[in-house]
């Protein structure tokens, strides 16, 4: 029986994005046996067994055939575990047995389509055009619509992780050359989304952060910044297109009157943590969140998740961040209707706040150094702390912001990027209603607790309590 692999596919294919292009990627390519070594220190490369001084041989200097290709590249994106343990059917009438779960998952995934209807020549030496065509593949590009198998370089050379070395006339592919192919393919960016193939990794726990950062994959995000990128749908960045323009919200100048209204929420000391695994902004929240109320909170969010939900290892439930209140008995109160007036009323009260939202709604801003809006492209599900507000000159209202996806990035001064972000309140609004209305208040210890609380019950303020639905970021 064919079997269903959404999920699978998705640690390949899909990562939900803002923007559509094709950014440039300028390196060097990558030596082979440094490629091959990082690769295998990220689990993604596996050689061919041990060498007599214990370390790992790659057998850089053979030629691979298509089923080791195959096989490399499954493990390359992470598939290792799904290929394994599926049942797959492929059209095929020959496959090497041990080579099926590669070969099938491939097929399955539209990685390979064989070298007829019902042959995929597993044996026969693979050639360069063939392996970048399994690359792009990977990436979502499509043979036959954005490039030719048969000149796939063209493409790849157009991407950055080759550099014009292969072409027609090239006789001669080594496992060497999937190495270096196959490590540099890492940070080229996915078709229509502004994310690069490692980040996919890491979004979907293939490979942790500080593996990537380690084998000097986060440089890449830094040398594509551009800080003069148009809006999505733009079409140029002329002077006399901007004319006119009024400016967006995420484009704001820095605000010259500031309501500082939650002197009560200050600290002396730092709570900012940025998060280190994309599925972490739940616990990371949780624990900013602690560290805030008691100063001398000491936990990592990874010790929070190890806690609390030792078997999930993917996105937090606000049911998780309740429980780890409850247990380390920080007062938390879950409100409804996450309008800019509740939230703003519990800011002026001294409390703090965390929120599950969609980050779809929050305007992006393409000025790097700015705090305003979101400086990544990433959509969908997360958690963030609200901790103040804010007005503009132009009487523009915002919210200000822990957001835990620093995403490694950090400003000049060394400050992470998610740390005291501004995002627009109609943006924030926007966020919580599409996707949880609710809000957890986590209030201050020197607080009074406001009007209306509840020691019996983390549910405030709602009509009808079985209207509740727990949520996951």
């Amino acid at each position: 029986m064919k079997k269903t692999i959404s999920k699978g596919l998705s640690l390949i294919l899909v990562w939900v994005m803002c923007l559509a292009f094709i950014p440039m990627t300028a390196s060097a390519q990558t030596p082979s046996s440094d490629a091959a070594n990082k690769l295998y220190d990220l689990g993604l490369f596996y050689g061919v067994g041990t060498r007599s001084d214990g370390e790992p041989d790659f057998a850089l200097d053979r030629a691979p055939t298509r089923h080791e290709a195959v096989t490399m590249l499954v493990r390359l994106l992470g598939g290792e575990s799904y290929a394994t343990n599926g049942d797959w059917i492929t059209p095929f009438t020959y496959v090497a047995d041990w080579a099926k779960p590669y070969v099938g998952y491939a097929y399955t995934n539209g990685l390979t389509s064989g070298t007829s209807d019902t042959t995929f020549s597993g044996d026969d030496i693979i050639t360069a055009s063939q392996y970048l065509t399994f690359v792009l593949r990977a990436l979502g590009y499509v043979s036959g619509e954005d490039f030719k198998w048969d000149s796939a370089w063209s493409l790849s050379d157009a991407l950055g992780f080759t550099e014009g070395q292969y072409n027609e006339t090239t006789a001669t592919f080594l496992r060497s050359d999937v190495a270096s192919i196959s490590f540099d393919a890492l940070s080229a960016y996915m078709k229509d989304h502004d994310v690069q193939l490692y980040s996919d990794l890491i979004y979907n726990g293939v490979i942790s952060a500080s593996d990537a950062e380690n084998a000097g994959l986060f440089r890449a995000v830094a040398d594509s910044y551009n800080t003069d990128a148009p809006e999505p749908g733009s079409e140029s960045n002329d002077e006399e297109d901007d004319e006119d323009t009024e400016s967006q919200p995420g484009e704001t100048q820095e605000p010259v009157e500031q309501k500082n209204t939650y002197d009560a929420i200050a600290r002396d000391y730092e709570w900012y943590m940025p998060q280190y695994g994309t599925s972490d902004c739940g616990p990371t929240c949780a624990a900013m969140a602690a560290k805030w109320v008691d100063s001398s909170f000491n936990k990592t969010p990874q010790e929070l998740r190890k806690e609390i939900t030792p078997e999930n290892t993917g996105w937090w439930y606000t049911s998780d961040i309740t429980e780890f209140f409850t247990k380390y008995g920080i007062d938390n109160k879950i409100k409804r209707y996450a309008t800019t007036e509740n939230m703003k009323a519990e800011l002026d009260n001294g409390n703090i706040m965390i929120l599950c939202m969609d980050t779809t709604y929050i305007t992006r801003n393409f000025d790097y150094e700015s705090h305003f809006g979101k400086y990544y492209s990433i959509s969908g599900g997360h958690f963030l702390v609200v901790k103040g507000y804010m007005t503009d000159s132009d009487g523009k209202f915002y919210f200000e912001v822990y957001d835990p996806n620093s995403y490694w990035h950090e400003y000049e001064d060394g400050t992470p990027m998610g740390k005291d972000r501004y995002y627009l309140d109609s943006d924030l609004v926007a966020s919580a209603v599409n996707w949880w209305d609710y809000f957890i208040v986590v209030y201050n210890p020197v607080s009074v607790a406001p009007a209306g609380y509840n020691s019996n019950s983390n549910i405030l303020y709602m009509p009808n309590a079985t209207e509740y639905k727990e949520f996951a970021a």
